[in-house]
């Protein structure tokens, strides 16, 4: 049964990859709007899916949140493969002090939002 299992897994990994390698390297352009697309459409369904369960101005604050980790990632990962490891550092304290600043103000923002609810 195990090995029946691993050749199973085997052909459904190799029927998986192997277009997707193929894809990746025949099309690059083509690959990486695909890919972007697609990391857009899961965005977008977690951003509704946030607004539905919590409301616009919660939904604001994740996104919010989510852009300055997303920039200070991709900000650090830029520096880090131009060779700029001590910028990459800055980017990495800056996007942590930013987040940190952030989530402090619209920490306080939903407070008074709720207080002015009540």
């Amino acid at each position: 049964m195990f090995i029946f299992l691993l050749v199973v897994c085997a052909i459904f990994c190799s029927a998986l990859v192997y277009p997707l390698c193929t894809f990746a390297t025949n099309f690059q352009s083509a690959y990486s709007f695909a890919v972007s697309a697609l990391i857009l459409c899961l965005l977008a369904f977690l951003a509704a899916k946030q607004v539905k369960k919590h409301g616009a101005k919660s939904a604001l604050f994740f996104l919010i949140k989510s852009f300055i980790v997303i920039t200070g990632i991709t900000a650090v990962f830029a520096a880090v493969f131009s060779g700029k490891r001590l910028l990459a550092l800055l980017a990495l304290a800056a996007t942590l002090a930013l987040f940190a600043l952030a989530a402090r103000f619209l920490k306080s923002s939903a407070k008074e939002l709720a207080a002015e609810k009540s």
